[in-house]
């Protein structure tokens, strides 16, 4: 068995990822080479993926800082933290992953992964911190 070759010549084209001019093999053919096509595709995929990626380093950071807030609470035996050490550590209010209600208190928590948070009695200058169970 042969392999069989096209005689078609293509004119040259302007490879997406580099710029450079080549000869394609192929009318489909955009990159010059393998390793062009991938490296296209990933960024392109970066870019289309940097809103979510920065929203998860977000979560994660928030969750970070909630399990050491929850930690200190728990050592010192208090029962919630204030806005302004929050604050201090960063800690961003308008992300979270959901909404659950607590059955007891019908209150928000605010769930950023492990960790949630509430306004302690109907005010925003003190908040409670929960543990997720599962």
């Amino acid at each position: 068995m042969t392999n069989r070759f096209s005689k078609r010549i293509y004119p040259k084209r302007a490879c997406e990822q580099c710029k450079q001019l080549f000869h394609p093999n192929d009318a489909r053919q955009i990159f010059c080479s393998p390793q062009h096509r991938i490296d296209y595709n990933n960024d392109k995929r970066k870019r289309k993926n940097q809103p979510f990626n920065e929203l998860i380093l977000t979560l994660k950071k928030n969750d970070a800082i909630l399990e050491k807030c929850y930690r200190a609470i728990e050592s010192n035996k208090l029962t919630s933290i204030s806005k302004e050490n929050l604050l201090l550590a960063e800690f961003d209010f308008s992300k979270f992953r959901y909404i659950d209600q607590n059955p007891e208190t019908k209150e928000q928590i605010y769930w950023m992964g492990t960790y949630g948070i509430a306004a302690k009695n109907d005010t925003t200058t003190s908040y409670i911190i929960y543990k997720s169970l599962a």
